[in-house]
């Protein structure tokens, strides 16, 4: 007798219907997993806050001495 070169993929009626309950409590596990960790992305801590206000603080500054710079220019000139 010839040893088999091929598997097999056949599974019986029962197999096949635990398989698909099997995988589709799979995939409602996972796409939980993604609704959780997308409802907590958008909550914002309190170092995103802070991170929020030191960067309102940095362009306000660098606005403030950009306005400073061209002051000093302008009167360079006259």
């Amino acid at each position: 007798m010839a040893p088999r070169t091929s598997i097999s993929l056949a599974v019986s009626g029962r197999n096949r219907k635990e398989t698909r309950m099997r995988l589709t409590a799979l995939l409602v596990g996972l796409f939980s997993i993604f609704l959780l960790n997308l409802g907590a992305c958008e909550r914002e801590g309190p170092a995103e806050k802070a991170g929020e206000k030191v960067d309102e603080a940095t362009e306000q500054t660098g606005e403030t001495l950009e306005r400073a710079g061209e002051k000093v220019e302008e009167q360079s000139r006259q």
